[in-house]
């Protein structure tokens, strides 16, 4: 509505509402687990925010859930509803009619297009090892994974949900960024140490993705 940030804090477990120009919070909301991610969607008619967030037990992913609500409601969280997100998702990406959510699952090797609505629907595939993140090309026709362990890219058609080319990378991915319209994805080549012990970048781009 370009009056309100909504933010969230990993270690306490919250959501909060900040409201603008002043930045006064105005509403809290604390989950059940850590919440790493927001996604700011449009469905049902209206916006909804999503919240990712996860358990671990003795260090290790114990399950990940995205918590789905109506940020306008009152009290602030009053329509949440969860929905399963697989054991460790990472980095995604919503679609352009913010009515889904493109991401990777690191643990189980996949990725997930997970509608939300009424009936909220979730498709998946399998990807490359180690998925660090999820990305859309091609007026979300194309979802890309890149992939550390296994030092690739995969491409998968979003409209039937399978793997269309994997991609040989010249290192191990680190994080990827689109351009604005989303014709182009750069991945740096760094690899998961730190300091990074790669350097370079691949970039992506056409129909298919190459």
């Amino acid at each position: 509505d370009g009056k309100t940030v909504v933010a969230a804090t990993t270690d306490g477990k919250r959501v909060t509402r900040f409201e603008l120009p002043g930045g006064r919070r105005v509403a809290n909301i604390t989950l059940p687990h850590a919440t790493g991610q927001l996604f700011l969607l449009r469905a049902e008619g209206r916006p909804l925010l999503a919240a990712m967030g996860a358990f671990f037990q003795s260090g290790r992913p114990a399950g990940s859930w995205i918590d789905v609500f109506d940020p306008s409601e009152t009290p602030f969280g009053a329509t949440r509803r969860s929905i399963s997100a697989g054991r460790e998702p990472r980095e995604g990406e919503v679609t352009a009619d913010g009515t889904a959510i493109f991401f990777p699952d690191r643990v189980s090797n996949t990725a997930t297009l997970l509608r939300i609505g009424d009936n909220s629907d979730a498709k998946q595939t399998a990807v490359g090892q180690s998925p660090e993140a999820g990305f859309l090309l091609g007026n979300d026709r194309w979802g890309i994974t890149i992939n550390s362990a296994a030092r690739t890219a995969t491409v998968i058609d979003l409209s039937n949900m399978t793997v269309s080319a994997t991609l040989m990378l010249a290192g191990s991915p680190t994080a990827g960024a689109t351009s604005p319209d989303r014709k182009t994805l750069f991945v740096s080549l760094g690899g998961a140490a730190w300091p990074p012990r790669g350097s370079g970048v691949a970039v992506i781009s056409g129909d298919p993705p190459r």
